[in-house]
């Protein structure tokens, strides 16, 4: 028996909670509607590419609605099923006493950078594995199919990403440091924000701060087609750690690379965005069930490409 969730760990489901509440999801949704808002406005003014025509703007618009639908539920279902471990674990080893930053916006600013900077260490370390693990990637290869970076691609990730979210992200998390909810609120502003800033398609550069902050230009670096950038800039708010751990490409000053993959062109409906990691994996073992059904030359052993 898992029993509840408060049972099982009750500060991990708080911070759930505070994110996906009924208050929070519309909280995030009006912060998304102003933030769209104003990007896309600077898309227009100041674009890095072309912007996305009519059938690529649908898509993306698909994709939005069936994160914002889907996602809550996977990371709930995610959140549950990862209490066990989060019980087990215990945790956790420090305590951020955001108060000792000093009262008013500059402190809960300050506070709110904390938690983003661990994420982001256990966020570098999940993307990571979702371009170098098959498995993972299927998932992950929604969002890069976007050929024409904007906006809405921060939003464009399929709904399963919240729910590995939970265990890669949330659980160490959860074991390592523990925030109130209301730090954590302004923390997932600041994360949400600032995710639609460095996927917006806007010919901005951020100059000497490109190695502390991510920006539109050092992500389209991930998200580029040219393969001396694969397996590049996979930190979410801070180079850092892919300087730490050797992935990191500083952008020169007129890099502006196309984006997308070269098997797909980005454009996928509902039924595609919904099931499509289910549909890649079935092929994976359908491949190795028919290769370990094939009789082999003695002294060979089977290789399933993924």
């Amino acid at each position: 028996m898992l029993g509840s969730a408060d049972e099982a760990n009750p500060a991990m489901w708080k911070w759930l909670e505070a994110q996906y509440s009924l208050e929070a999801l519309s909280s995030a949704w009006g912060a998304v509607v102003l933030g769209y808002a104003g990007f896309l406005v600077l898309e227009r003014l100041v674009p890095a590419q072309r912007n996305p025509g009519i059938r690529e703007f649908a898509a993306d618009v698909r994709a939005n609605l069936v994160y914002f639908l889907l996602n809550p539920v996977a990371l709930f279902l995610g959140g549950w099923l990862s209490s066990p471990a989060a019980w087990y674990l215990g945790g956790p080893q420090f305590r951020i006493n955001l108060a000792a930053f000093g009262p008013g916006p500059v402190g809960g600013f300050l506070l709110a950078l904390v938690p983003i900077f661990v994420f982001d260490f256990f966020y570098y370390w999940f993307h990571r594995f979702q371009h170098e693990w098959s498995w993972l990637w299927e998932v992950h290869r929604l969002h890069h199919s976007e050929q024409v970076l904007n906006v809405t691609t921060n939003f464009r990730h399929h709904w399963l990403e919240e729910f590995f979210r939970a265990f890669f992200i949330v659980l160490p998390m959860n074991w390592l440091i523990r925030i109130g909810p209301a730090t954590s609120a302004v923390a997932a502003l600041l994360i949400s924000q600032w995710s639609s800033f460095f996927h917006a398609n806007i010919r901005v550069g951020l100059g000497p701060l490109t190695g502390l902050v991510t920006g539109p230009q050092y992500h389209r670096i991930h998200h580029s087609i040219e393969s001396k950038h694969a397996g590049k800039n996979y930190a979410a708010f801070f180079p850092l750690w892919d300087w730490v751990f050797g992935t990191y490409w500083r952008p020169a000053r007129g890099d502006w690379p196309e984006t997308g993959l070269s098997d797909t062109n980005g454009i996928w409906g509902f039924r595609e965005m919904v099931l499509s990691p289910f549909a890649g994996w079935w092929r994976t073992l359908r491949g190795a069930s028919r290769l370990a059904r094939t009789p082999r030359p003695k002294g060979t052993r089977a290789v399933v490409k993924q």
